[in-house]
């Protein structure tokens, strides 16, 4: 059988990172009877990961026996790279997971997991940090590490961190809707991969919902700008190619001050009971058509949405970095899905891309654009009850 070279370089650098961390722990043998329980779970691998010797995620060899130098299940430092130990056949659960979509942005996805991670280690325990990496691409042998290498590293270092990939549909809304599917947490919070949380805001959350175990709506928070300025809401304004233009409401007083109901908000924050996820519409592509559509998903089911004074979040803007695609005509047809599946009006779509003195795309696309969108759906969605 012809050997891999990635796999082989692969394997090499995995297993200098686990022997590494394993002297640094004291070479800490698991228990006999922990090593037959991982082994059984690597087995029956959730995510089909298992190879018969070894782990194809990782690249490390596995058994059941007690030797640490060339069984990975053996290291008493060592966790499963996707979560799956701490997991399957265990009655454990993580109470929250703030997962992150990233798309080529090491750096931000880097900070915003190592400031989760710091400042609040008290959750250790409780709380699992998912990345889904929406544009996965690994180097080859001796070439310059990749966003989705370092990615992968990183979340194997940083404790409960879990690395998950998903290449397919790219744009922003996909990888969101993989947060909550792969999230192990009863509570899922979803952040870009370039944010920041105020101190306490997770706790308090928790804390919030213990209060309303009933709660089955959308909540997000506000934005807090570099100058502390803030951001609560976006008022339904159509900007520059996009619905909502940021406001701040005359109830804010501060992250003290009492809950009340948004129309909609910018998606650097927003999370919900795993149980209530409504999901993002499966038709939507690359960027944009998202605010808006979510939290009117949400009140067409007959559920709040909340903005929770405390839950601030810091967003890095203008950074000049690579960006989901993002086409004009992805754009609007994401907006034409997101109002067809909710039976909404399509006039203020049409005014703001193609109306007035100066359209900004000429009407005569306006036509093609819909038939396209229109051909995605059945009749009956077509076609309000």
């Amino acid at each position: 059988m012809a050997i891999n070279p990635y796999r082989l370089a692969l394997q090499v650098r995995n297993y200098a990172y686990a022997l590494a961390k394993h002297a640094r722990g004291g070479f800490r043998v698991t228990p006999p009877a922990e090593i037959e329980r991982r082994f059984a779970i690597c087995q029956r691998c959730p995510s089909s990961k298992f190879t018969g010797s070894g782990c194809a995620e990782c690249g490390c060899v596995i058994d059941n026996q007690p030797s640490a130098f060339r069984n990975k299940l053996a290291m008493a430092t060592e966790r499963c790279p996707l979560g799956h130990w701490g997991e399957v056949d265990s009655p454990q659960r993580p109470k929250l997971t703030v997962g992150m979509a990233v798309y080529d942005d090491f750096d931000g996805a880097y900070f915003t997991l190592r400031a989760l991670d710091l400042y609040h280690p008290h959750l250790r325990g409780q709380v699992e940090w998912l990345v889904v990496d929406n544009h996965p691409v690994f180097n080859e042998p001796g070439q310059p590490e990749t966003c989705s290498t370092r990615l992968q590293t990183l979340c194997r270092n940083v404790p409960g961190a879990r690395y998950e990939s998903l290449a397919e549909p790219v744009g922003t809304s996909a990888p969101r809707d993989a947060v909550f599917r792969l999230a192990r947490g009863d509570v899922v919070i979803c952040v870009d991969s370039h944010v920041l949380l105020a101190p306490g805001a997770l706790d308090k959350t928790l804390r919030w919902l213990d209060d309303w175990p009933d709660f089955d709506g959308l909540f997000q928070g506000p934005l807090i700008y570099d100058d502390n300025e803030v951001s609560t809401h976006m008022d339904r304004v159509w900007s520059d190619q996009m619905l909502g233009t940021w406001g701040c409401d005359d109830r804010y007083s501060g992250p003290e001050g009492p809950v009340f109901p948004i129309d909609m908000q910018g998606l650097g924050l927003f999370g919900c009971r795993r149980e209530h996820w409504l999901g993002f519409n499966p038709r939507f592509r690359e960027f944009g058509g998202e605010e808006g559509y979510l939290q009117d998903k949400y009140r067409h089911h007959g559920r709040q949405v909340l903005c929770l004074p405390w839950l601030a979040w810091a967003h890095r803007f203008n950074d000049g970095l690579p960006r989901y695609p993002s086409s004009p005509r992805e754009r609007i047809k994401n907006y034409l899905r997101g109002r067809i599946e909710l039976r909404q009006e399509i006039d203020d779509i049409f005014e703001h891309f193609f109306g007035g003195d100066t359209p900004r795309y000429h009407p005569s696309e306006w036509p093609g654009i819909l038939q396209e969108v229109q051909a995605e759906h059945t009749t009956a969605e077509l076609i309000a009850p």
